[in-house]
């Protein structure tokens, strides 16, 4: 490494908190790395100041804000589809230049982004708040134990049948040996989902 990549970080790591500040209320620095520094903001933005740009031997560093990824059932999404900007700036130019340039040009766009990843968080848990219960509804016609952490249902150990009802993303599997009547009721269910083009 460099010798003026190694200063650029270390002005990071000195700067991180008086940029936090020059941000305003709210704002942060959180735990410091070798080469990014993270500044923690209001209703939950996260930014990032990385000297892995290749003008980190030039003084400049890369800011980018980071998109919520997890739903509250613990799935990550990878990929929103969203555009996330970043901005490089002159670490040079001090804490206020700097927290100047990240209101001015990577806040507007990066808050745009972080309100459109909420938003597809929310329709991604409404949707799997609807394939959950439809995976319980099965998995009570099926007389089947309820494991809540991965929305995973298995038949009782004692039960000489075996079957599981699994929600897996947007899909519901139902697998296993089950009772004609058990059989005759999830089609039937089935049937009444299709009419309602549900499936």
């Amino acid at each position: 490494m460099s010798d003026a990549r190694q200063d650029t970080e270390a002005e990071l790591r000195r700067l991180a908190p008086a940029i936090a500040r020059a941000l305003g209320a709210g704002w942060c620095a959180r735990e410091k790395h070798t080469r990014y520094q993270e500044l923690a903001g209001p209703d939950g933005l996260l930014v990032w100041l990385a000297a892995t740009h290749p003008d980190a031997r030039k003084g400049r560093v890369v800011v980018r804000g980071s998109l919520p990824l997890r739903t509250r059932h613990g799935q990550i999404l990878l990929d929103h589809g969203i555009s996330n900007p970043q901005i490089t700036v002159a670490i040079a130019r001090g804490a206020d230049a700097v927290a100047r340039e990240i209101k001015r040009r990577l806040l507007p766009g990066y808050k745009r982004a972080v309100s459109k990843a909420q938003a597809r968080i929310v329709l991604v848990e409404d949707e799997h708040d609807q394939i959950r219960t439809l995976a319980k509804r099965f998995g009570a016609i099926c007389g089947v134990k309820v494991k809540t952490d991965d929305v995973r249902f298995y038949l009782p150990d004692e039960l000489a049948s075996y079957g599981s009802v699994t929600c897996q993303g947007d899909r519901v599997r139902i697998e296993g040996t089950f009772s004609v009547a058990q059989g005759e009721e999830i089609l039937r269910a089935l049937v009444a989902l299709a009419k309602r083009g549900r499936v």
